[in-house]
């Protein structure tokens, strides 16, 4: 089983895109913050065990068998945070650095106990899918066309602040949501949410995934 060290490398490559493209070891060190040296030195042990492909001057891939354990672990750590959500009570714009944690703990056949026990769940607090392969929502809210009613779907980011915000605004994963105005400069919505108007930029707006409201919602 790899160390708890190498697994959050992965995690962290896979959070980088390296499933679908070159990361750079300067990005892989920021985004653990940790000194490039001990990435260097990671790296040579990743690639001896067929983890990742490093090139000099082009980057860090996942190879199959790193994507393979990167889907393990972000399904683990989904599981997490869906455990402290549901059975402990936890909000869920507590749980995600408590998942870091406890997701290098949930493995084989206690992973597959944890889901049963959960009610086998597709997604995780935040409507990311269990199924960690599965293609992301066709549309951003920033995307959905005016006056037309959407589901939220999912959260793509996961910081507290940014789901503090999300509540106090009544979005969740399963809210209801229409996009009632947009403004003709700065990138600035009106949406309709619970029957409360709110205004939000660009930048809120492509982290809230939806899909159209089917008929009978």
């Amino acid at each position: 089983m790899p160390s708890q060290n190498v697994e959050e490398y992965i995690e962290a490559l896979f959070r980088l895109g390296a499933t679908e493209k070159a990361v750079s070891t300067g990005d892989l060190a920021e985004k653990l913050g940790v000194a490039a040296p001990s990435v260097t030195t990671m790296l040579k042990r990743l690639v001896r065990d067929g983890l990742v492909t490093h090139e000099p001057y082009r980057g860090i891939a996942l190879t199959d068998k790193g994507r393979a354990l990167s889907f393990s672990l972000l399904r683990r750590h989904r599981l997490s945070e869906r455990l402290l959500t549901d059975m402990i009570g936890l909000s869920w714009d507590k749980v995600h650095d408590v998942a870091c944690k406890l997701e290098h703990v949930i493995a084989g056949e206690l992973e597959d106990d944890v889901y049963a026990a959960l009610g086998r769940p597709d997604t995780c607090p935040h409507g990311h899918p269990m199924n960690v392969a599965e293609v992301a929502p066709d549309a951003t809210l920033f995307d959905l066309p005016s006056d037309e009613p959407a589901i939220v779907t999912m959260v793509a980011e996961e910081s507290a602040d940014f789901l503090q915000y999300l509540s106090q605004i009544g979005i969740a994963p399963g809210t209801e949501v229409r996009v009632v105005e947009r403004a003709p400069f700065g990138d600035v919505i009106t949406i309709d949410c619970g029957g409360s108007s709110h205004t939000i930029g660009k930048d809120v707006a492509v982290k809230i995934w939806v899909r159209p409201k089917e008929d009978g919602e």
